[in-house]
Order: C-alpha cells, then sequence, then structure tokens
C-alpha cells in the first residue's frame, strides 16, 4: 500500500487544552461517561460554567462530575438534545487538528486491515470510510465513492469544522473531490 506523504506523522497536541466551559453534571448522572458512552443528554446535565450564549455552541467543554472532577471533553450544542458530544476522556488531550488526524488515520488503517483498499488507485468504488462514533468523532461520517468522497456532519461542531476535516481527508486520501 502506497500511503501519501504525512501519512503517518505524529502530530502533537499543545500542552495545556483550554475547554470554553464546564459543564456539571446532576448528582448520580455520571456513571455511563465514565463507561465512554459519548453523548451527553440536556436532562443529565445541573448547569454549565459560565452561563452558555450562543458562542458556545460547538465550542469544546469539559464535563465534569457534581462534584467538579474532570470526567471526559467534547463538542457542546445548546440548541441539540445531545448537549455533548464527547470525544476523549484523556484530561491533557486536546480537541484540536491532531486529534481530527490520527482518529481519521486510525480509521482509514482499520479499514485497510479489513480488506478495504482505500489509499491505493484501486480504492473501493464505495465505502463507509468514517463511521462517527464507532471511530471517535461523534457527529462525522465520511462515506467514499470511486475518486470522491462525501462528508456528512451531523453536528453543529463538525459543520464547523469541515475546512479542516477536508485538508486532513485530502492529504490522507488524495481523492478527485
Amino acid at each position: 500500500m502506497t500511503r501519501p506523504p504525512g501519512f503517518d506523522e505524529a502530530v502533537e497536541s499543545p500542552s495545556a487544552p483550554v475547554a470554553a466551559a464546564r459543564v456539571r453534571l446532576r448528582p448520580r448522572k455520571a456513571l455511563p461517561f465514565y463507561g465512554r458512552h459519548p453523548w451527553v443528554l440536556e436532562s443529565a446535565i445541573a448547569r454549565v460554567e459560565p452561563t452558555p450564549d450562543e458562542s458556545l455552541d460547538g465550542a469544546v467543554v469539559d464535563l465534569v462530575n457534581d462534584k467538579g472532577q474532570f470526567i471526559a471533553r467534547g463538542f457542546y450544542n445548546g440548541n441539540s438534545r445531545i448537549r455533548v458530544r464527547l470525544l476523549t476522556w484523556d484530561e491533557s488531550e486536546g480537541i484540536d487538528e491532531s486529534l481530527f488526524r490520527r482518529r481519521i488515520a486510525q480509521a482509514i488503517l482499520l479499514r485497510e486491515q479489513i480488506g478495504y483498499e482505500v489509499v491505493s488507485e484501486r480504492a473501493m468504488s464505495a465505502s463507509r470510510l468514517f463511521f462517527s462514533e464507532s471511530d471517535g468523532l461523534s457527529g462525522l461520517i465520511v462515506d467514499r465513492y470511486g475518486e470522491y468522497l462525501v462528508l456528512q456532519p451531523t453536528s453543529l461542531a463538525m459543520a464547523q469544522r469541515l475546512e479542516m476535516i477536508q485538508a486532513i481527508l485530502f492529504d490522507l486520501l488524495r481523492p478527485r473531490g
């Protein structure tokens, strides 16, 4: 398999990730998130600190338990029933371009391990390359149709980052469009 330049390169995250806000859970609502459930519904949230406004929609937030202890980090949307889509449970990991690049590259490698020709000229004519939560980027689906990719954001935060996601996909897969 011939991979484009930059496919295997590690990208460093900033050393101190900063979230726009903290989403505090109601008492006894944290258990699913310790088990890595990726969606935080409105009904599980006690409050958002500071009080959210529209500028918070699509921003990175930290999820904390009712005592203020870090659980996970994800994207906030005050207009969705799914208020937070969690992406990492590592407090030292930022949600940035390097996280997106790693997760997309991991998904491509997995598809290749199960027999998909993803990066070569013999790439499958139609296949799903990225399965949202299953591949660690909740709200993003990517399909390949021949030499073209179709990106389907199912969350505001992913829609806001389509240009970055597209650049990563073009770099890793070299599609025609």
